[in-house]
């Protein structure tokens, strides 16, 4: 197989990333006298051709679950008073248990 085949199939299996390294290959066996000048024009037509195509959009990230988290769970909880274990433990017979929580 001759060396524009060989390029050709390159640029045919080659991300689009890779087509300048393609392109310069294809230029430096055209100096060496590889390959003609029909060929490099026919390559180079190729790699444009590949390089006009588009790049394939980013799928959208999906989220799972039925409703996005909260980043603080404490303040979506409903209002209402303390629970039990949460109020604080005053000793005995201080005026502020019977001033500020039921017994």
């Amino acid at each position: 197989m001759s060396f524009a085949g060989e390029i050709r199939r390159a640029v045919m299996a080659s991300p689009r990333m890779k087509l300048p390294e393609i392109r310069s290959a294809m230029h430096k066996a055209f100096t060496a006298e590889q390959i003609t000048e029909a060929e490099t024009e026919e390559l180079d037509a190729l790699i444009n051709a590949k390089a006009a195509i588009p790049a394939p959009e980013k799928p959208v990230q999906r989220r799972a679950g039925s409703r996005p988290r909260p980043l603080h769970p404490w303040k979506d909880a409903a209002p209402g008073p303390l629970q039990a274990d949460c109020r604080p433990h005053w000793p005995r017979g201080s005026p502020w248990q019977s001033k500020l929580f039921l017994p």
